[in-house]
This record gives structure tokens, C-alpha cells and sequence, in this order.
């Protein structure tokens, strides 16, 4: 696999040409971004930006961004990959006001070369998540592993369950009745690439 290829891939139709991660999201490029805008359960954010190597306007992209956003009330994310440019666009969503979280790893992988067998531990079980109760269950398990408020992730899942149910395959681990972890894979329509989340 070339890696620079995928990624190129990757970004244009993950993030330049994306149709958008939901239903009742809207997907735009405004000048040298490409953000999606939704409501506040949402997840809000730049997802692309082609600021170039100098960033001579990157300082005042950014403030636009923040207008943008700010003028609707909504809480977003920029998403800064290790390759955008400028280099310094850490340092200047820092400067803006931005706080960087945990650093992620973007990992692609052809499906075929993936193994696919289940070694479940003794007492637990997988159990689909099709519905409003399962995706609750999702959000305890969400909540006891990374000690955060899952209630945007349920809304959306919840969302995408009932408008794109095809779009989406979440799974609960059960130990009896308790949920002890919760993953979901999420399809792009139009795209060679899926996700996957959670796992805690």
C-alpha cells in the first residue's frame, strides 16, 4: 500500500468532498475550508483547510471559522492532520484560542488483509445496537471507559440509526447485563472508507 496515495485519497473524500457525517448536517467549502455545520448535538468543525505552505491568510481563515460558528452559537473542532500546512497551524489554532486534544492516529488498512475472527472472553456476548435502548447502553459503556459525557455520541448515533440504519453497524460487548465495552463501524457513502469508533 502507498501511503501517500491514501492519504490523498483520504483527504479528498473524507475531508475535501465529503457528504458529511449525518443527517441534517451541511457540508461547505467557504473559501480555503471545507467545515460541516449541523445543530448542537452535532459534531461542528473544519474538516479540511488548504491554507498553503506560508499560511499568509491562515491567521484570518481562522477568525472566520470562529465567526462562523460563534455567530450560531455552536461549539466545534478543527481537524489538523500531521501534513496540513502550514506547519505552524497547531500554533495558530493555539493562538486562536483552540486547546489541542490527545493526539490520534489515522490507520488505514485494506478490509480483505483484516483478521476477522471473534475470541470473545468466557461470559461475554456481542449484541447488535439497533435502537434507542442499545445506543443508552452504548453511551454507559462510552461514559465508564473514557470518563467523558457521551450524550452527543448517543444523540448521533441514535440519529443515524433512524435516518441511514444501512450507514452505520454498532455492537455492544455484554457480561450479562452489564455493557462492558461498544464499538460501531460508520459507512461513507460515496467513499472507498469506513470508521471505526469507540472500542473502550
Amino acid at each position: 500500500m502507498n501511503s501517500d496515495a491514501v492519504r490523498a485519497v483520504f483527504d479528498r473524500q473524507m475531508r475535501r468532498e465529503t457528504p458529511g457525517d449525518g443527517p441534517g448536517v451541511r457540508v461547505e467549502r467557504a473559501g480555503d475550508v471545507v467545515r460541516q455545520t449541523g445543530g448542537g448535538g452535532d459534531w461542528n468543525g473544519v474538516l479540511w483547510s488548504g491554507l498553503g505552505e506560508d499560511g499568509a491568510d491562515a491567521d484570518a481563515v481562522i477568525a472566520a471559522q470562529v465567526k462562523h460558528f460563534g455567530a450560531l452559537g455552536l461549539e466545534f473542532e478543527w481537524k489538523l492532520y500531521s501534513h496540513d500546512t502550514p506547519h505552524d497551524l497547531g500554533a495558530r489554532l493555539a493562538a486562536a484560542g483552540f486547546e489541542a486534544e490527545p493526539a490520534e492516529a489515522l490507520m488505514v488498512a485494506e478490509v480483505a488483509e483484516l483478521p476477522t475472527e471473534v475470541r470473545l472472553p468466557e461470559g461475554v456476548r456481542l449484541v447488535p445496537v439497533t435502537d434507542a435502548a442499545g445506543v443508552r447502553l452504548m453511551g454507559e459503556a462510552h461514559d465508564e471507559a473514557f470518563g467523558s459525557d457521551s450524550s452527543r455520541i448517543q444523540h448521533q448515533v441514535l440519529t443515524r440509526l433512524e435516518a441511514d440504519p444501512e450507514g452505520l453497524v454498532a455492537v455492544l460487548a455484554m457480561a450479562g447485563d452489564r455493557p462492558v465495552c461498544a464499538a460501531r463501524i460508520e459507512f461513507q457513502t460515496g467513499t472507498d472508507f469506513a470508521s471505526l469508533w469507540g472500542g473502550g
